[in-house]
């Protein structure tokens, strides 16, 4: 079966706009979630509170929706 497309698989550019609905929401669960602890992992290594801030954003908002795992949330 190597090269051929299953019709039941989305096509590579649809995947990512197909999964958005789910992937939308979760990434700000993961974004609300990991908030408290990237705000205490740049107080305890000495940065600044913005950067831990930044760093939930970044690992919430968008990569969850660029990743499409079905697992980004266990």
């Amino acid at each position: 079966m190597t090269g051929e497309k299953s019709p039941d698989q989305p096509e590579a550019d649809f995947a990512l706009i197909s999964n958005l609905k789910c992937d939308i929401p979760a990434g700000i669960a993961v974004f609300l979630v990991s908030i408290p602890l990237s705000l205490g992992i740049a107080l305890a290594s000495g940065a600044p509170l913005f950067a831990g801030l930044i760093t939930g954003i970044i690992g919430g908002l968008v990569v969850a929706p660029i990743s499409n795992s079905a697992l980004g949330i266990s």
